[in-house]
């Protein structure tokens, strides 16, 4: 793989342990000119958000001149945020996150050493709680779904995210209200990539999304940090959760993806391992169609086990909190912040979530190969 990737082991070995969860990450990368961009999706896996009994999972991924500083800001202020809202502490969850998306990007917008006037990030965020309750809040393209068992023994995407793009006839009528202008890229009369927001009267700022944190500029003509939230109760056949950034699904379907993590986890692989596998694949797939240029590429793979499952998905491995520690500490690069050195996720067999640790990590692109 041309890039590096961040490791991020939480799953510790439990007699009920139904979920074990990992990131990679890869930065944006020009082969051709040799050019290796700075990583600017940033991931989170927090366990005990506030002391209580459940997971969060997040995936930012920046975009403009600023968006690594945007998504590094976003993924350090949003859990603090919802650990102090009212609604948070109330177990009004879906209000907790609505509110609290909004007073994050306003918090990113006030920060003086960040220019969002033309950067931003998106968001995907999963919260998981007991009894297998789950909710996704998201703004932006970043992507999370869960991979459900078919009687055929197939495994399917169930999306719990919504691309936010001017494609979506609901977001395009609210850009156009707002006296946004939707069109691809030109150069003279050929029209290149995607559907853009622009300003009426301007060639900028050519966003592909219709909501983000931050971009100041785009926020005139209707890009909005409101996120959409599903809110699902995790099934027996949920055998996977995936969240990621528009680098892994560029050019694979969600049940293509699907298809690969289910495949390495019944030979056994990790989280992990399946999630450096769909970023080198990704990349892979970048190289191949767009003639050395790269996005940037970050997946959080989770395998859940649930009883009622017909079949297991694939094994899990102790992971021991002196070498959890060191791996964290080893393979983090300097910018993101690891304020927990154990991080591991038990949820017992009824899929009531237990807290076997507290804590932090904050992931983005390591130092050094993989």
């Amino acid at each position: 793989m041309g890039g590096s990737a961040v490791e991020g082991p939480i799953s510790m070995k439990t007699l009920n342990e139904v979920v074990a969860a990992s990131a990679a990450s890869s930065p944006a990368a020009d082969q051709a000119v040799h050019l290796q961009a700075a990583d600017e999706d940033t991931w989170v896996i927090h366990e005990g958000l506030a002391g209580g009994a459940n997971a969060l999972f997040c995936v930012f991924d920046g975009h403009g001149m600023e968006g690594e500083k945007c998504s590094r800001q976003v993924a350090s202020q949003l859990p603090s945020l919802l650990v102090h809202s009212a609604h948070f502490k109330a177990r009004r969850y879906s209000e907790a996150f609505q509110e609290q998306f909004l007073a994050c990007n306003q918090a990113l917008l006030k920060q003086r050493s960040i220019n969002c006037s033309l950067s931003g990030s998106t968001g995907v965020v999963a919260f998981l709680q007991d009894k297998g309750h789950l909710l996704v809040a998201g703004v932006g393209d970043s992507r999370c779904m869960l991979g459900r068992l078919q009687p055929d023994g197939a495994v399917r995407a169930v999306p719990l995210s919504i691309d936010h793009t001017p494609d979506n006839p609901t977001e395009a009528a609210r850009v156009r209200l707002h006296g946004g202008r939707l069109e691809p890229y030109r150069i003279g009369y050929e029209e290149m990539g995607p559907c853009r927001v622009w300003l009426a009267d301007s060639d900028t700022p050519g966003l592909s999304m219709t909501r983000a944190f931050g971009d100041a500029v785009a926020a005139t003509v209707g890009i909005i940090a409101q996120p959409d939230v599903m809110q699902v109760v995790l099934q027996p056949e949920d055998c996977y959760m995936l969240l990621c950034s528009d680098g892994i699904y560029e050019f694979m379907t969600n049940d293509e993806i699907m298809a690969l993590v289910h495949e390495r986890a019944q030979q056994g692989s990790q989280p992990f391992e399946i999630a450096q596998h769909l970023v080198r694949t990704a990349r892979s797939q970048w190289l191949a169609e767009e003639e050395g240029g790269i996005d940037d590429c970050t997946a959080i793979v989770c395998i859940l086990q649930q009883e009622g499952r017909s079949r297991r998905t694939g094994s899990m491995l102790p992971l021991d909190a002196a070498k959890a520690a060191t791996a964290i500490s080893r393979r983090m690069s300097g910018t993101p912040q690891v304020m927990a050195a154990q991080q591991t996720i038990a949820i017992t067999a009824d899929a009531t979530v237990r807290r076997a640790a507290r804590g932090t990590m904050v992931g983005s692109a390591a130092l050094g190969e993989s």
